[in-house]
């Protein structure tokens, strides 16, 4: 027995624990390449710039870009369109209880694309063009960050054992009026468990949605669920608010996750009692997880509808988000259609009132009234009210007139401004010298001995050459990356 002990403590010591990437010295780069983007994006639409530095765009495509090639027989980009319309028809019509799985593609620089268009123009856009309230914008902030981070562990060779997850929850400052302006889904409160890794295939993305809460009106367990998680991979998620836990980006090993993201849900579930976070009988994950991917592989036929309908009238369509509009505004449509044959599809997705019309539907069709189930179907259409990923799409007035927006713009500056205050010590001479002398636009720079780094890479741009002083004791944030280059 106390040899058996013995072996429990030891496999208890050694079990692998989840990285904070924020607590790695190089993560500093990443925030500082998603500040840039951020005050890169000014109004200049982000689909056409070419930022300085390390923002890359050069070789993406939008949607509407995608629809024109398509247009002219581009197999890629007709493939690419599918990928969209499939993406944004499940997250908008389930909430809950689906893993979905997307494969990203990497540039000739490293850069991440998905469906094509590089993860700095998916985050610049949503920078430029998402979001009205103040809270949106933070976490929009937040998920250019992650996209950085997640480049970063990509190219020196983190994902290859591990995968890089993201905790995303419905935001818990904000009014449900609020939030459903924003298009959260407040029934069920939706959390998105994002991992990302690399296989023998390539990138891939897996992205799983589970409750909040048990039942609609019932309160919320989700970020119970989340500290759970986090304690059983070595995280601690305790008293963070979901903007917080957004920002906690993580390195989890393979080997905690032998299948995938599911793992993290079943985590999730087996501290509420419940089964994707909802009020529902458990089930095999594996088979589950199995269960979604042919679901997802059903929804082709109708993403290939959409997507010869949107190559059908995208001459009309002037800017990125008129296409990204048409998009939801088709996606939603088929997915009432959906929704009346599906009973598995909750139809309160589609808002309170179109759903009475779905239900209204699915009843007629059961007692073969399929003429008043047409025109209850047609009801629903006209009265949905439907969202995919959080965030209220701006046009262009909009985006001018939004609440907030000014003052947001004027903040990112300050934040410039922040990262430039204060004094720091050289991890070379061990001088303290002024921030605001030491950052520069595309370097960090010693003033006292010359010792420089690249903001993007680290790379050393110039030896140390200090002058002969007496030793001094080392200590300070800047320690750890100078260290790190």
């Amino acid at each position: 027995m106390a040899a058996a002990a013995e072996q429990l403590e030891i496999a208890q010591f050694d079990k692998p624990e989840a990285t904070l990437i924020s607590a790695i010295p190089e993560d500093r780069f990443s925030h500082q390449k998603a500040l840039w983007l951020i005050k890169s994006v000014g109004s200049i639409a982000a689909s056409s710039e070419v930022y300085d530095g390390c923002i890359r765009t050069a070789s993406s495509k939008n949607l509407m870009d995608s629809l024109r090639l398509a247009d002219s027989g581009d197999i890629d980009a007709e493939m690419s369109v599918d990928r969209n319309v499939i993406t944004d028809f499940i997250e908008r019509c389930i909430k809950a209880g689906i893993v979905m799985e997307v494969e990203l593609q990497e540039g000739p620089d490293g850069e991440i694309l998905q469906n094509g268009q590089t993860l700095d123009s998916i985050q610049a856009n949503s920078v430029r063009y998402v979001g009205k309230h103040r809270n949106m914008k933070e976490r929009i902030k937040i998920e250019a960050r992650n996209s950085f981070r997640l480049e970063q562990e990509k190219n020196n060779g983190s994902l290859e054992d591990n995968y890089f997850v993201v905790f995303s929850l419905t935001d818990d400052e904000m009014t449900n009026k609020q939030l459903d302006d924003e298009g959260f889904f407040v029934d069920e409160m939706s959390c998105a468990i994002q991992a990302t890794t690399m296989t023998a295939d390539g990138l891939v993305l897996q992205s799983a949605f589970v409750a909040g809460v048990n039942e609609p009106g019932t309160s919320r367990h989700d970020k119970h669920g989340i500290v759970a998680v986090g304690r059983e991979i070595g995280i601690d998620f305790k008293d963070k608010t979901t903007t917080e836990i957004l920002d906690m980006a993580v390195l989890i090993p393979k080997s905690l996750m032998p299948n995938g993201v599911i793992d993290l849900v079943k985590l999730y579930d087996k501290t509420l009692g419940t089964f994707f976070g909802q009020n529902k009988p458990q089930q095999d994950y594996l088979e589950y997880t199995q269960f979604c991917k042919r679901r997802q592989a059903e929804f082709l036929p109708i993403a290939q509808k959409i997507r010869k309908q949107l190559i059908a009238e995208y001459s009309t369509f002037k800017t990125p988000t008129d296409a990204t509009k048409r998009l939801g505004k088709l996606t939603e449509k088929y997915g009432v259609k959906n929704a009346v044959k599906d009973p598995t599809i909750n139809p309160h997705v589609f808002g309170s009132v179109a759903a009475k019309h779905i239900e209204e539907a699915r009843g007629l069709i059961a007692s073969g009234n399929h003429e008043q189930a047409k025109v209850a179907l047609q009801r629903a259409e006209r009265t949905a009210k439907s969202s995919s990923c959080p965030g209220s799409i701006l046009d262009e007035q909009d985006k001018k007139n939004a609440d907030g927006t000014e003052k947001e713009t004027n903040e990112e500056r300050n934040d410039e401004v922040e990262t430039k205050s204060g004094k720091i010590r050289c991890i070379k001479c061990r001088e303290t010298v002024n921030k605001k002398d030491v950052v520069k636009e595309q370097s960090w720079r010693c003033p006292h001995c010359k010792y420089e780094v690249d903001i993007c890479d680290g790379k050393v741009l110039h030896e140390s050459q200090p002058p002969k002083r007496k030793e001094t004791k080392a200590g300070s944030w800047m320690t750890g990356i100078l260290k790190a280059a």
